[in-house]
């Protein structure tokens, strides 16, 4: 189901077709965590796994083929490398987009409610205006195992403190061609 937060904000979250798979490739790479700082984590506190596009392009056709269904409209794409994400107790990754890309995805291993999107435009509005309209500047997901979400890569989006001993993630990016 699609829900549009903002007119040009939204995202798409359903339960993977063949989310079992995908739970039993990242159970095979998390072995491989690299606590190395990436370029894009200068302001987060989470472990990673970097992955290679060609072994998980087949395990993201299904869920793209529902995004194509969701949003009426039949798209190429190009997939660049994954990376899996474990947020151990306290663990968090900042606010941040993805902005020179197209869509953006997550796939939630382990269920929660520390993912949330932020309201870019926020600042637009006055306080008085803020408390008049009951405005929040912020939306949080609840992901159960075995989801995948969609979204404009432009958003800005965070994952708050883990409140859990693990919580696993996988995400990648996408062009439309």
């Amino acid at each position: 189901m699609i829900n549009f937060l903002f007119r040009s904000d939204f995202y798409i979250k359903f339960q993977a077709p063949n989310s079992k798979q995908i739970i039993d490739s990242i159970n095979q790479h998390t072995l491989d965590v690299s606590t190395s700082e990436l370029e894009w984590g200068k302001r987060c506190d989470v472990n990673t796994v970097n992955l290679k596009w060609e072994d998980f392009i087949d395990l993201y056709k299904p869920s793209l083929d529902i995004v194509s269904e969701q949003l009426n409209s039949k798209f190429y794409f190009t997939m660049y490398d994954p990376w899996i994400n474990i947020y151990e107790s306290e663990q968090f990754q900042e606010i941040h987009d993805h902005s020179d890309n197209d869509i953006s995805c997550v796939f939630f291993k382990s269920s929660g409610d520390e993912f949330y999107f932020y309201d870019r435009n926020s600042i637009n509005l006055s306080r008085p205006m803020k408390k008049l309209l009951n405005y929040g500047d912020s939306y949080t997901i609840k992901s159960e195992s075995g989801d995948i979400m969609f979204f404009p890569s432009h958003m800005l989006h965070g994952v708050c403190p883990s409140k859990t001993l693990e919580r696993i993630t996988m995400s990648v990016n996408f062009d439309i061609k």
